[in-house]
């Protein structure tokens, strides 16, 4: 894991790992959900203030925003 980051309400982790994905928790440490892309390992991971849009900065440049809801 490279980067975390929890939602402004505190009810959901975003983790970046070196395997390329992006993985959802909750609090208590279990898996909500999880995305991967074609895309090199996961640097940074970011949530709007509002809580509904995310961003994954990828080693490779790319930089993959997607929804929450």
């Amino acid at each position: 894991v490279y980067s975390v980051s929890f939602t402004p309400d505190g009810r959901t982790l975003l983790s970046g790992s070196a395997d390329g994905s992006v993985r959802l928790w909750d609090p208590a440490g279990f898996e909500r959900a999880a995305y991967a892309w074609e895309h090199s390992w996961v640097n940074s991971v970011a949530v709007s203030p509002d809580g509904m849009t995310a961003a994954a900065a990828c080693a490779d440049g790319a930089i993959v925003m997607f929804d929450l809801d």
